[in-house]
């Protein structure tokens, strides 16, 4: 039970980290370097593999709750944008139509491959 509860814990806090993060970049308070993508990725992971079994574990457990956390985002094409337009059709009593589900899954795609492409652009341009 204790495992648990500091599990909890521990998820709790990488997922309000992450949200005041990226308050933090939108509002201007930290640089947009601290977004990394694929390669500050890798490079973090191998750091931790490097470190030790145990820092590693615990690296791919934060990484881990971290994308999980940005998957549940109300976005179209993630988890998140499903289960809106689930709620969407429960309180409805119907689905998004067939266009406003298109367009928003456009535009979720667009979102998803805009946040890859900062990160990757940043990976390689704030070194």
């Amino acid at each position: 039970f204790e495992a648990l509860r500091t599990g909890i814990a521990q998820t709790w806090s990488i997922i309000v980290g992450s949200v005041s993060g990226l308050w933090a970049m939108l509002s201007g308070q930290i640089g947009s370097c601290n977004l990394g993508g694929a390669i500050s990725i890798a490079e973090s992971t191998g750091q931790a593999a490097t470190t030790g079994f145990t820092s590693f574990v615990l690296w791919i457990g934060v990484l881990s709750a971290a994308i999980g956390f940005l998957n549940i985002l109300p976005v179209p094409v993630l988890d998140g944008g499903h289960l809106a337009f689930y709620t969407w059709e429960a309180l409805a009593g119907r689905p998004p139509s067939a266009r406003a589900m298109d367009i928003l899954t456009r535009v979720g795609m667009a979102l998803v491959l805009m946040l890859m492409v900062f990160g990757l652009s940043n990976d390689i341009m704030c070194r």
